[in-house]
C-alpha cells in the first residue's frame, strides 16, 4: 500500500443507552495498526450529506480489521488517531475475499465535539418529561426512547422512539412576581416559552406508538408527569410518514409535533429592612385627636 504510517485504533466494547436517553459508549483498547490514509476523492466526497463534507473526510486503507457501529452488537465505530486528530469509521469494505489483496477500506470522517450529556437547561427538562411520558404510555424502556441525535451511539433495533426539542420562544413581556419570605419582601423576573417538540418514530410498529401517546395526553396519570417537569404539553396535527432513505432500502419513518409552554424564572432579589423605610400614617379627626393608623414599608431602591 502507498504510504503505509503507524496509526491508533480505538476500539470499543459494548455500551449501554442510559436513564437519560443518551448513549453511554464502552469501555475503549488502543492499538497501533499501519494503514495508508489518503484524502476522500471527488466521488466519494459527492457522496455525502453537506454537513459531512466539511468533516475532513480521509480513505482509510489496511490490513488491520477495522469495525463501523453496530445497532445489533451495540458497539460504536473504531475511531482513528491520525496525527494527534480523531476520526470515526463512517463506512467500511471488508476486501478480504474481494480482493487480489486482502485488505479493509474505510471512510472515516473527523470527530465533531460532543455536546455535554448532563443539562440542566429548561429544554432538557421537556426532553426528559416527555420521554418519561412516553414510557409511561407506551411501555417502551429507556433504549427505545431516546434524544434525537445523540452524540454517538449505534441506532437502537427497530422500533423505537426519538425525542427533539427545538426553539425557546418568547411569548408576551415578562412579568414581575412578588412575595414574602417572613417580614422581607422578594421580587423576580418570570418569562413565558414555548419550544415545538417532535417525536420520531422509527419502524412499522411506531405509529402505533406515537397515536398511543396522542390519545392518552390527557390521561391524568400522563398528565402529572408532564406537569411535574414543569410545563404544559399540546398535540398540533396528526401523526404523519415520512419514509427515510437508509443505504439502498426506504425505512418506515413516522412523527409528530407538539407544543410545550413553559415559564423560567430569574434569580429572587431579597430586601430585608435595612432596605426599607418605614413611614407612619395617621389622621387627625375634627376635635383634634391624632390617630396612628400603622406603618407601611417603602422600598428605597425604588
Amino acid at each position: 500500500m502507498l504510504g503505509i504510517e503507524d496509526i491508533t485504533r480505538v476500539r470499543y466494547a459494548a455500551g449501554a443507552w442510559g436513564s437519560n436517553g443518551r448513549w453511554t459508549p464502552g469501555a475503549t483498547t488502543s492499538t497501533t495498526i499501519e494503514a495508508s490514509v489518503q484524502p476522500a476523492s471527488g466521488k466519494v466526497l459527492a457522496t455525502l450529506p453537506e454537513g459531512e463534507r466539511s468533516r475532513d473526510p480521509r480513505m482509510i486503507f489496511t490490513f488491520d480489521a477495522l469495525r463501523g457501529a453496530s445497532q445489533y452488537d451495540g458497539t460504536d465505530a473504531d475511531r482513528l488517531t491520525i496525527d494527534s486528530v480523531s476520526y470515526e469509521v463512517r463506512e467500511l469494505t471488508d476486501w478480504r475475499t474481494a480482493a487480489p489483496i486482502a485488505h479493509y477500506e474505510a471512510l472515516a470522517l473527523r470527530v465533531q465535539e460532543s455536546g455535554v450529556a448532563t443539562r440542566t437547561d429548561a429544554l432538557e427538562y421537556i426532553i426528559q418529561g416527555v420521554r418519561s411520558a412516553l414510557k409511561l404510555a407506551t411501555g417502551l424502556v429507556d433504549g427505545k426512547v431516546i434524544v434525537h441525535n445523540p452524540a454517538g451511539g449505534p441506532r437502537p433495533a427497530l422500533p423505537y422512539l426519538a425525542v427533539r426539542v427545538v426553539g425557546d420562544r418568547i411569548i408576551g413581556d415578562a412579568e414581575r412576581v412578588d412575595s414574602l419570605t417572613g417580614s422581607d419582601p422578594r421580587t423576580r423576573s418570570r418569562g413565558h416559552r414555548e419550544a415545538t417538540v417532535t417525536v420520531f418514530g422509527y419502524g412499522d410498529a411506531a405509529a402505533l406508538y406515537l397515536e398511543t401517546f396522542r390519545i392518552d395526553l390527557d390521561k391524568p396519570a400522563i398528565d402529572a408527569i408532564i406537569i411535574a417537569a414543569g410545563f404544559s404539553l399540546s398535540a398540533d396535527g396528526q401523526t404523519t410518514e415520512s419514509p427515510l432513505l437508509i443505504d439502498t432500502a426506504i425505512e418506515t419513518r413516522w412523527q409528530c409535533d407538539f407544543t410545550a409552554i413553559y415559564a423560567i424564572e430569574g434569580t429572587n432579589e431579597t430586601q430585608t429592612a435595612a432596605d426599607l423605610l418605614s413611614l407612619a400614617t395617621s389622621y387627625t379627626d375634627q376635635s383634634g385627636t391624632t390617630t396612628t393608623t400603622g406603618t407601611i414599608a417603602v422600598d428605597t431602591d425604588q
